[in-house]
């Protein structure tokens, strides 16, 4: 008898798909967790990069926000 896991994995014993789906449910929340912090840590980034500029931008020298502006603009 071969036991099928909820990807569709077949496995000769019950303990093996219970192994598998465990394991899986793992990863995935693992790479979930990644992924929200990955897009904690790029707000964070960008609002940094905001906040530079606006403080750059602050002062009457326009040529210096310009060329800040024009160095980052394919980052972000």
């Amino acid at each position: 008898m071969k036991f099928v896991s909820d990807n569709g994995i077949y496995f000769d014993t019950e303990q093996e798909c219970r192994d598998f789906e465990r394991k899986y449910k793992e990863e995935v929340a693992r790479k979930e967790e990644l992924e929200k912090i990955k897009k904690e840590r790029f707000e964070c980034i960008c609002k940094l990069y905001r906040d530079l500029m606006k403080e750059i931008c602050s002062y009457e020298n326009d040529y210096k926000c310009e060329v800040f502006s024009g160095v980052f603009s394919g980052f972000f």
